[in-house]
């Protein structure tokens, strides 16, 4: 191979590493957030009483990924949104809600509607 060839390969590889470095920074906004990964509704209560959701209704998860953007499964539907962290927790959003989810130990937990849910991460 002559010079110019080995110093094109070079340069190529290094932009394409620049590149690759550059998108991945930008799209993992919160790649050093406690919040990423998956959550589980275990337990809901209101009024006193206490439910193991799982076992009464059904799935209930939420993640949380690194680039903002959130998944949730309720009872089988499927949705997504957008997810930001907040002073105590974090905020989940979609095109009509914003969710307050705020820490409980290593929990977060939510309070909607007079019903308090509680998410374990996976």
């Amino acid at each position: 191979m002559n010079r110019k060839r080995i110093v094109f390969i070079t340069m190529a590889c290094m932009l394409v590493l620049s590149a690759a470095v550059f998108f991945t920074a930008c799209g993992d906004k919160y790649a050093d957030s406690e919040y990423v990964g998956k959550w589980k509704c275990t337990s809901g209560s209101a009024s006193g009483y206490t439910i193991d959701v799982e076992k009464t209704l059904g799935k209930f998860e939420i993640e949380l990924k690194a680039d903002g953007t959130a998944e949730a499964n309720i009872l089988g539907e499927k949705s997504s949104g957008e997810w930001e962290p907040s002073d105590d927790g974090f905020s989940l959003k979609d095109n009509d809600n914003t969710l307050d989810f705020t820490k409980d130990g290593n929990n977060v937990k939510i309070d909607y509607q007079s019903v308090t849910m509680i998410f374990e991460k996976q």
